[in-house]
């Protein structure tokens, strides 16, 4: 993850943004904890329940991953993993880990250690859409400070 920290992510005018800002925000509104949380509980329940998911169920999931994001292609497939530095199989374990927490939601589970959950935890935010919804609050918040000085220079006048 720190690689990606780095990273150029959005602009909203003439302000810039990391990566890590968007870990920032997620932190502020307690969507890195939920994800934090999400992956733990996904590593737990692979360790628990290995080879649980099969490979239609997974060739399934990536369709409609695909689908989704409208990666229709192989091509636009490779070419989305490729921005990302991501492999499909970082791609295949957030499925599968979905999967499971989908199958096993409310069965008790021991959750894996945060050194495990560091390893997949880019994969997880970029492919689950937590950076997107980040950079979405990011990006209201810096909407509603226009906003309040639009008011205030109008105000003033």
């Amino acid at each position: 993850m720190e690689t990606v920290l780095a990273l150029a992510a959005l602009s909203f005018g003439h302000e810039r943004h990391d990566v890590a800002d968007l870990v920032l925000v997620g932190l502020l509104t307690g969507e890195w904890q939920a994800l934090d949380d999400l992956v733990a509980r996904g590593l737990g329940l692979e360790a628990a329940w290995p080879g649980h998911v099969d490979a239609g169920e997974l060739e399934r999931a990536l369709t409609a991953f695909r689908y989704e994001r409208r990666l229709i292609a192989a091509a636009d497939l490779r070419g989305w993993l490729s921005e990302r530095s991501l492999r499909l199989a970082d791609l295949d374990g957030v499925l599968r880990r979905q999967l499971l927490r989908a199958r096993f939601a409310g069965v008790p589970c021991p959750v894996a250690a945060a050194p495990r959950v560091a390893t997949v935890m880019r994969a997880e935010a970029m492919c689950s859409g937590a950076l997107t919804r980040c950079a979405a609050e990011l990006r209201a918040w810096h909407a509603g400070c226009d906003w309040v000085a639009q008011v205030r220079a109008r105000a003033g006048r």
